[in-house]
């Protein structure tokens, strides 16, 4: 999917996310469209359960987002150009490990850890918008920040508004830990930090209910420990995660449900939401739902589905959301979300719509337009169907 031009930016550390002055354009439509509608301690050793399937790596989908990827602060690169970066960077990451200094504390869970080890996780990519710091990385910011003082935050949960790519902080799932290569003192504080984290092929990341982590132009995923630290390709001081420690959480661990909060293990891993056939999004996720089975595999919908005769009524139309008839209801159908649950007009709807539209590389209008009216039917059938 492209990812349009836009001419300035701010840093916003993260996985890969670059925070655009354009988004103040895009701010103001969804603030438009919401008037309109009105709305670590010592322990006996660990027992190792059974690994879960690898289902997929943020690195890949993150390479694979779009041809021109939106690296460091005002840096543009190419696919290929990120991956000769990403090759050179290879060579100086092979077997690189983080290493502890004496005398540099590590976390202490309040709670006596359990022998056994919570389940190992699988990726889980962000499916939802939740413009929400989630309990578990709160308190994870409050350890990481009490435990090694000076260090700091860059920030937990991230709007959809305008964003491209994958990110568990669209659904306040990931951490930015503020620590500099920079400094001494604070390298050796997220090392130590790493490597408490990832030794035994990260029975603390599990512990923890850490699902991935990302420094110095390297990623570590406790779905596949084995692989140990792998290049990133980056550039740029904050995209390569040299100012910033990226943390992303399991479902179990942003609800602060694992080991090291409870002192009683997970047996078996929150899956998180799923996407319903035909949808973009998934429901926003409550702490009170718990899905340990994997998601249903959908195929995009048929021309003979009911879905597309109302996209094909309202093909012409821009509708507004603070609209109650067929028009936005089909759409919101697409694109699911908060307001599909809720069937009510809500800010979030309007981050769902503008976040759709800027993914699909048409106008951010915060109104369904023709262009999109074309991407919900391209979207649902896989570009089997045009509009008129």
């Amino acid at each position: 999917m492209p990812v349009r031009p836009l001419t300035a930016r701010r840093r916003t550390p993260g996985t890969g996310l670059v925070r655009r002055a354009g988004a103040s354009v895009l701010t103001a439509a969804l603030l438009a469209t919401a008037a309109a509608t009105g709305a670590g301690s010592a322990g006996a050793a660990p027992v190792v359960a059974t690994p879960a399937p690898v289902t997929a790596d943020p690195a890949v989908l993150a390479a694979s987002e779009s041809p021109t990827v939106v690296t460091g602060p005002g840096v543009r690169q190419s696919a290929a150009a990120q991956r000769s970066a990403g090759q050179r960077l290879l060579a100086g990451a092979a077997g690189w490990k983080p290493a502890p200094t004496r005398g540099v504390p590590t976390p202490r869970s309040a709670v006596p850890l359990p022998r056994a080890l919570d389940a190992q996780p699988s990726y889980v990519p962000q499916n939802t918008c939740q413009d929400v710091a989630q309990p578990g990385l709160v308190r994870l910011r409050t350890l990481l920040e009490r435990t090694y003082p000076g260090t700091g935050s860059y920030g937990i949960n991230i709007s959809c508004l305008g964003r491209s790519g994958l990110s568990e902080h669209l659904e306040g799932r990931a951490f930015d830990w503020k620590v500099a290569l920079a400094d001494p003192a604070q390298r050796a504080q997220a090392e130590t930090f790493l490597y408490w984290v990832t030794a035994s092929d990260g029975a603390m990341a599990r512990r923890l209910g850490i699902m991935y982590v990302i420094w110095n132009g390297r990623i570590w995923g406790a779905y596949s420990p084995q692989a140990g630290w792998r290049a990133q390709s980056c550039s740029g001081t904050t995209a390569c995660h040299r100012d910033h420690v990226h943390i992303s959480m399991t479902w179990d661990g942003a609800y602060a449900r694992t080991s090291f909060w409870t002192g009683r293990p997970v047996t078996v891993a929150d899956v998180g939401p799923c996407v319903n056939q035909g949808q973009f999004f998934a429901v926003p996720y409550r702490p009170a739902v718990r899905r340990t089975v994997p998601c249903p595999a959908w195929k995009p919908l048929t021309p003979g589905d009911g879905t597309f005769p109302a996209l094909r009524r309202n093909a012409g139309r821009t509708v507004s959301l603070r609209e109650t008839g067929e028009a936005v209801f089909v759409a919101i159908r697409i694109l699911g979300g908060e307001r599909w649950m809720a069937n009510r007009s809500t800010a979030l709807t309007g981050q769902e719509l503008a976040a759709f539209q800027y993914r699909r590389g048409i106008p951010v209008t915060g109104t369904i337009t023709p262009a999109t009216w074309q991407q919900l039917a391209s979207f649902t059938s896989a570009g089997a169907v045009r509009l008129p």
